[in-house]
């Protein structure tokens, strides 16, 4: 819907996602303590229910009457192919990549400065706030960042962005300094911003109008794998050789995948119509 202005769409829909997730746990905290679990979760139901609403506003970009021309063998068939032809493509592989490279340490982020945190004597109150910076950096400069991608081009911002991440995690374990580790954390949400906001309008702008979704939910499946491995990797070197070491060899494969996204962009002349 916005071929012109994707980066920043695309922003804004990352951010408005972050910032559910940032207020549900929040208001259903303050519910819960309020009125109980019961009406905590219908509440939570009424707003999902409400909120399909919102589908009947989104403009159609194809007549009701079109789609049901087309065949469940027709439907099955491109799908199979817009499958194949996204697997295939060298740079949506490179771009889903770097994606789940940024979430391996997201996830490592999630699972463990907690624990760092309470090893260096923070309390759950400051922990949170290290969590709460992250996010908050991250929500706020995702449309911004967007944008900025919309006019310089998408390679640059996840290679910066990945680079961002895998400094600001490398540096973490090294200090026990709140103050520092707050700027490290609120570093590590813009990062984040850089990445997401672009790799997601990377995928539509090399699927060139088609196969979209099918790009789309290769980069979210590779993205999730990367996310639930951060926890398992880094938990097995931290209990192996320590905080230091595990996040310096989770920010270390940050380069390295920014490294290898950008090779393989380099080969990639012009984006492929699949």
């Amino acid at each position: 819907m916005f071929s012109q202005r994707r980066g920043e769409a695309l922003g804004w829909y990352t951010s408005a996602t972050q910032g559910g997730g940032l207020l549900g746990p929040m208001l259903g905290g303050i519910l819960v303590y309020s009125i109980g679990f019961t009406p905590t979760f219908l509440t939570a139901g009424v707003i999902g229910a409400l909120s399909v609403t919102v589908f009947f506003f989104i403009p159609k970009q194809e007549s009701s009457k079109q789609r049901k021309t087309q065949s469940l063998k027709f439907i099955i068939g491109e799908f199979l192919d817009g499958l194949t032809s996204v697997v295939k493509h060298s740079g949506m592989l490179a771009t889903s990549f770097a994606e789940a490279a940024k979430m391996m340490a997201n996830g490592t982020l999630m699972a463990f400065l907690p624990l760092y945190g309470l090893s260096i004597g923070l309390n759950a109150a400051e922990i949170g706030l290290l969590f709460g910076i992250q996010a908050l950096t991250s929500l706020l400069s995702k449309p911004t960042m967007g944008r900025v991608s919309d006019r310089l081009g998408r390679e640059p911002l996840i290679l910066l962005g990945l680079c961002c991440c895998g400094g600001m995690i490398i540096f973490m374990p090294q200090t026990d300094m709140f103050s520092l580790l707050l700027i490290l954390a609120a570093g590590f949400g813009f990062g984040e911003a850089l990445v997401t906001s672009s790799s997601a309008a990377l995928i539509a702008d090399l699927c060139q109008g088609k196969s979209i979704g099918a790009g789309m939910g290769l980069r979210g499946t590779i993205m999730d794998v990367g996310h639930a491995s951060g926890p398992l990797v880094a938990g097995y070197l931290i209990g192996h050789i320590s905080y230091f070491g595990g996040f310096a060899i989770i920010g270390a494969i940050q380069f390295l995948s920014a490294l290898f996204f950008g090779l393989i962009m380099m080969g990639i002349k012009k984006p492929a119509v699949l």
